[in-house]
């Protein structure tokens, strides 16, 4: 008889190879503080963030005037730079001391005129999924970019979700040693709402176009199997220009990111950017510190009546057939389903149902939201 073994390959590269320095950063006239990150390369099996503490992190811009940062968490470098520095045409550059004494800088880069975000809008459409014959059913979002040609000729953009969600119930009957009754029931954690940033790079080039114009670029899909289309979902979109360099940065992280398996690490993929060691020009130093002219746009997706939503919600229920009994300190609070008569079932629901903090979001109202 045959038999063959499958053996995990652990590539063998050297420690110098490991381990290489890592530094993002974009001066923009959107954030109040400007944010700079220093880490180091973190191994293939277990990647995450590696920050490198202590060091000495200085902006400094065409003219000559120094902006220092200071360390406010690891390996974050924070400093504020006044608007009247932030204009079309401004160049900056950074220098960092790391705590070993090497240098580390970057080719300067110029802060190019951004149109305002023109016109974002959604279509139901079916994608390929990895299986063959099965399709995703969501929403497709999608951009015109109009820009004129005193505008740059490429663009990112960085988009942030937010969606509302409920629970399935309010809580009114809960067990803790005692059966305790909310009268009137308690909606405190009926409503949340959750954010967070699209892990994708969407970028785009109108340099080899008639004009500066271009209609339907594709941005985030969205199934219908999730919660976030169900109540209101709310879409941020960040337009930032490009110098040449830059943006031949970013495609590069799209691509790798588009062949791979969605792979969006906290740390850059092996791409070459605007870095370079000075104290030791053979070390390669990863990521891109650059300057962009930022433009936002914020839209809202209520319920579509036509389009279907096939989301599960995560609220399940056990019937206790020998009562409180059953329970122990390890499961309070207990919730229990209420009656129409006023009362209540021995049907224990998950936290789920009663409590939409447990999902990851919060009951807190974004202020942006519509009321």
């Amino acid at each position: 008889m045959l038999y063959s073994c499958i053996k995990p390959y652990t590539p063998d590269v050297e420690t110098a190879e490991k381990e290489k320095y890592v530094l993002l950063g974009t001066i923009n006239n959107y954030d109040t503080i400007q944010s700079i990150a220093v880490s180091k390369t973190s191994p293939l099996a277990k990647p995450g963030f590696l920050p490198v503490e202590g060091c000495l992190v200085s902006v400094i811009n065409g003219n000559g005037v120094v902006f220092n940062t200071q360390e406010l968490e690891p390996g974050i470098y924070k400093t504020a730079i006044a608007k009247q520095y932030l204009v079309v045409g401004a160049t900056f550059h950074v220098n960092v001391v790391l705590p070993t004494g090497e240098i580390i800088v970057s080719t300067p880069d110029t802060l190019l005129n951004c149109p305002v975000v023109d016109t974002v809008y959604y279509q139901p459409k079916t994608q390929a999924t990895s299986k063959p014959g099965v399709l995703d059913l969501g929403l497709q979002f999608m951009l015109d970019y109009k820009g004129t040609t005193g505008d740059a000729a490429y663009y990112r953009w960085q988009l942030t979700e937010t969606w509302e969600y409920h629970a399935v119930y309010p809580l009114e009957w809960y067990y803790d040693g005692m059966l305790h009754h909310a009268e009137p029931p308690d909606y405190s954690r009926f409503v949340c709402w959750r954010t967070q940033p699209i892990q994708q790079v969407f970028t785009l080039s109108t340099k080899g176009l008639n004009q500066n114009v271009y209609h339907g670029l594709p941005l985030h899909f969205v199934k219908n199997t999730v919660s976030k289309l169900k109540y209101m979902y709310s879409l941020q979109i960040l337009q930032s220009s490009l110098s040449h360099e830059a943006f031949a940065y970013w495609e590069q992280i799209r691509i790798n990111e588009s062949i791979g398996e969605g792979l969006y690490e906290r740390q850059p993929v092996a791409i070459k950017g605007n870095l370079s060691c000075v104290s030791d020009p053979n070390k390669v130093v990863l990521g891109f510190f650059g300057a962009s002219m930022i433009k936002q746009k914020r839209i809202f997706v209520e319920p579509i009546p036509e389009f279907p939503i096939e989301y599960q919600e995560p609220c399940s229920s056990i019937f206790l057939m020998q009562g409180f009994d059953e329970l122990t300190p390890d499961d309070y609070p207990a919730y229990f389903l209420s009656n129409i008569n006023g009362g209540f079932t021995m049907n224990l629901m998950s936290g789920e149902c009663v409590d939409c903090l447990l999902l990851g979001g919060t009951n807190v109202k974004p202020e942006y939201w519509p009321k």
